[in-house]
């Protein structure tokens, strides 16, 4: 898998719903130049991952009324390359996969209509070695669309296989994590919940260092608050009738 940047993400986005759509467009929605959209584009494609752009035609408005889904047996399974050489040389053949499952081959054909598709399959498909063949007709094609661009949130989650948190992406997670790390190796104090008479606190297993500055300010504190307790309480008598 390739490295992505967000802006390779977003760029990417854009441009599978409509390949056609300008540069400065995607520059102004990515809040970039257009020279940085450019580059963007070039890098992707020398990396290989946009391998090209194509218009997209309606099967049907040019007479092509079957689409059909065809499961082949080769005679020779040995013979699987010279067949698909061959399956690209006809034009109704749109797509070709080696698969698994009782398949040898698995194609996808557009004809004219259901006796084309039988010629096809007759005069075409047989001659190149087929044992035999399963037809599947499409009634009509629901939706046909890119799959999605992973985005940062499913990269950072593949390794655990779980979502990634909002304190994880903003790296408040990694912090833990590595806080977690740390006292796991003594280097960092553990708390630990105690009870006192003011009710529950947090007693730090720190350094001597630690604790006796800590205990430093809570000396000072509670010499603080002894002050301030003698210079507001009131003479005794003082009010008295």
């Amino acid at each position: 898998m390739q490295n992505l940047d967000a802006l390779d993400e977003q760029i990417l986005s854009m441009i599978a719903d409509n390949a056609r759509i300008p540069f400065l467009e995607v520059a102004r929605v990515c809040h970039v130049s257009g020279a940085a959209i450019h580059q963007h584009i070039q890098k992707l494609t020398q990396m290989g991952v946009i391998k090209g752009s194509q218009f997209v035609f309606d099967p049907e408005a040019l007479g092509y009324g079957t689409c059909a889904f065809v499961g082949l047996f080769l005679k020779d399974p040995s013979d699987f390359d010279r067949v698909v050489a061959e399956l690209r040389c006809i034009p109704e053949v749109v797509e070709c996969h080696y698969t698994t499952g009782n398949y040898d081959i698995f194609i996808k054909i557009y004809a004219h209509n259901n006796h084309h598709l039988l010629s096809i399959i007759h005069d075409k498909l047989q001659p190149l070695g087929i044992q035999r063949s399963e037809t599947i007709i499409s009634f009509n094609e629901a939706f046909n669309r890119q799959f999605p661009v992973p985005n940062t949130t499913e990269r950072l989650s593949e390794a655990d296989g779980e979502p990634c948190t909002a304190e994880e992406l903003s790296g408040e997670g990694l912090v833990t994590d590595a806080t977690q790390a740390l006292r796991g190796e003594n280097r960092l104090p553990n708390t630990t919940p105690a009870s006192s008479g003011n009710g529950k606190e947090f007693v730090a297993q720190a350094p001597t260092s630690i604790a006796k500055s800590r205990e430093q300010g809570a000396k000072a504190t509670s010499v603080g608050k002894g002050n301030k307790s003698r210079a507001t309480a009131k003479p005794a008598g003082e009010g008295a009738v």
